[in-house]
């Protein structure tokens, strides 16, 4: 029987002994009598009221208190303390005996984690064994937050993305270069063990994601041993199949690949490219790591050093100076504007130049940083919300553009690129990459075997752009876009204005981009690369007119095809590139030839693919 069952036999026992000797003198007392007994009647039902809603208002709490409720819950497993016997096995913890119990009666959580983590001392490590450990570099372990949505200009374009393979996606150990402090598996499971009897003891869930394999603890029964006496069982994980995956990261994270004469850096006073001499690398065997980690957690070496087991991998004294030539170029033609045109030039010198090892991914906003006055980038035609305003480094797309442009015919791997909001005017429509600070960003991945270049420039209304390296192309494979519009979409209804130039507005687009290899020079095949699609310009009318202007028409056209930065041209201007824009891929000239003053801008030891898009009537702004 339970204490409460208890207190309430002897609860209504007594109140039926009151009750029967207080017969006989509700019998004489009358109206009285009868007077109490409503009064108690109706206190009792204020009680009961309260009580209900003491109830309610603890269940809204309990059901919908959130991080509060279990915070409060782990506070209260953590200081209550064990009210009756319970003992709990540690003996699988090597040096503490073979009946080895602790007893949690008077002990509240905290404490009876410290009590069995003080049986044990845990200090495992694994050393980095490569020779050359000094000037070994650690790879970049990123960790990718959820993706907020990207603000500022332009950030309503297509996007694409692509997902490459990365040897460090399933890395979830963090190792220093020099060592590897292994976890302390012996308190995690000790912490789960603890988890699991206080909250069944003291009656609290805690809503918490768990490793159900982790949780080891049984409840035992029918014992007979000191050990089978107990309540709980401490028992440690199978330590191989974490030592396995210890190892098998670390093999990855700790590699040191060898160096094969690629480039290192650029000579800007020469415009020659650095290659570096070849460097030794280092493999480890994630086996043996493994064997002797399982070994050491097994024997209960706690404190074991362990030495990874490794080997050097030599580096081919062949340079790979010969391999490397231009991958390919991109050039596109910019508009009269000064201060748009000195923003392209700072974005692309702060471009060129740059190395990327195998592997790495290449980032403009990281590369290029922030925009500034203070850099010496100036305010140009930019596209905000659908509006034209003066933004500091507009412009700055063309090189993200170009750049784009110039990786997809090396062959390389883009993954993540966003199109204008509008169409653009520098290149062909489906082929543009915007960029803003704070927004979106135009990244790429060196997946060729060696280390890349950039070379980037701007020139007398030209910006260049140059991917340097191994080829990753087959010996007369050649890599190209062709960009065909599909589709206008419907304009948009026109707008009142009460201020402001009227306009006619535009429609929006679909374009289709398809992938063209040709080997030799003869196509071998065509495919449907990607879809972009364009908004329109709504149409404005003044307040009381009921009509746009067409005078104005080709204003917006001209800022409109900007895309993230524009700059307006004077009104009346027949021949637009955003007309240019519109024309298809027959309409455009491209021609693949090196140029004199391409090769000026280039080392002569690079040969130049270059490639020119020039679209039909004069170059404007466009971004």
């Amino acid at each position: 029987m339970s204490h409460s069952t208890r207190n309430y036999d002897r609860r209504t026992s007594g109140e039926h002994y009151r009750g029967g000797r207080g017969g006989s003198g509700r019998r004489s007392g009358g109206r009285k009598g009868r007077r109490n007994d409503r009064g108690i009647f109706i206190l009792a039902g204020v009680l009961a009221a309260l009580i209900i809603v003491a109830i309610a208002i603890a269940a809204v709490k309990g059901h919908g208190g959130g991080e509060t409720s279990e915070t409060s819950a782990e506070e209260t497993i953590s200081k209550e303390k064990m009210a009756v016997d319970v003992l709990v096995d540690y003996s699988a913890i090597k040096g503490s005996g073979d009946k080895a119990v602790l007893n949690l009666k008077g002990l509240d959580r905290e404490t009876a984690g410290k009590k069995l983590k003080e049986t044990y001392s845990w200090s495992m490590k694994v050393l980095n064994t490569n020779p050359d450990l000094d000037n070994f570099k650690m790879p970049t372990i990123s960790r990718k937050a959820e993706a907020e949505k990207e603000t500022g200009a332009d950030s309503e374009g297509t996007v694409y993305e692509v997902e490459v393979d990365d040897p460090l996606a399933n890395v979830t150990i963090m190792p220093e270069k020099e060592q590897f402090e292994v976890p302390d598996v012996i308190g995690e499971e000790i912490d789960l063990l603890l988890d699991k009897i206080y909250e069944e003891k003291l009656g609290i869930r805690i809503n918490r994601t768990t490793d159900a394999a982790l949780a080891t603890a049984e409840l035992q029964s029918g014992a007979e041993t000191a050990a089978q006496e107990a309540d709980y069982t401490l028992e440690l994980p199978e330590f191989n199949k974490l030592a396995k995956e210890y190892a098998s990261q670390l093999a990855v994270i700790w590699e040191d690949k060898p160096k094969n004469g690629d480039i290192a850096s650029l000579n800007k006073e020469t415009g020659k490219w650095v290659f570096g001499g070849f460097e030794d690398g280092y493999r480890f065997n994630s086996d043996k790591i493994a064997e002797k980690l399982a070994k050491a957690m097994k024997d209960g070496d706690y404190s074991a050093e362990i030495k990874a087991d490794g080997e050097v991998v030599s580096g081919s004294a062949a340079s790979s100076k010969d391999k490397y030539k231009t991958m390919a170029t991109f050039t596109t033609h910019t508009t009269a504007n000064e201060v748009r045109n000195k923003n392209v030039k700072l974005a692309a010198q702060a471009i060129d130049g740059t190395v990327l090892r195998p592997g790495e991914e290449f980032s403009f906003n990281t590369t290029v940083g922030e925009r500034t006055e203070a850099k010496g980038f100036g305010a140009a035609g930019a596209y905000n919300n659908g509006e034209v305003v003066q933004e500091i480094g507009g412009g700055v797309c063309q090189v993200s553009s170009t750049l784009f442009n110039a990786v997809f015919r090396a062959g390389l791997t883009t993954t993540y690129r966003r199109s204008h909001t509008f169409e653009p005017s520098y290149v062909t429509p489906g082929m543009d990459a915007t960029v803003s600070w704070g927004g979106p960003d135009y990244r790429f991945v060196n997946n060729s075997d060696h280390a890349i270049g950039i070379r980037a420039s701007y020139s007398d209304r030209t910006c260049t752009v140059s991917i340097y390296g191994v080829p990753v192309l087959e010996d007369g494979e050649k890599w190209s876009l062709e960009s065909k519009k599909v589709k206008d979409l419907p304009m948009a209804e026109p707008q009142e204005i009460t201020t402001g130039t009227p306009t006619k507005g535009t429609a929006g687009s679909v374009w289709e981009v398809y992938k063209v290899v040709t080997k030799d020079g003869k196509e071998s095949s065509r495919k449907l690369d990607h879809t972009t699609n364009y908004k329109g310009h709504t149409p404005t009318f003044l307040k009381g007119t009921g009509e746009s202007s067409s005078e104005s028409e080709s204003a917006e056209n001209e800022s409109g095809s900007a895309g993230e930065t524009a700059e307006p041209t004077a009104p009346g201007s027949e021949t637009t590139a955003a007309s240019a824009a519109h024309s298809t891929e027959s309409e455009h000239k491209t021609t693949a030839a090196a140029t004199t003053e391409a090769e000026a801008k280039h080392p002569a030891d690079e040969t130049t693919a270059h490639a020119v898009v020039q679209h039909a009537g004069a170059p404007t702004a466009a971004n």
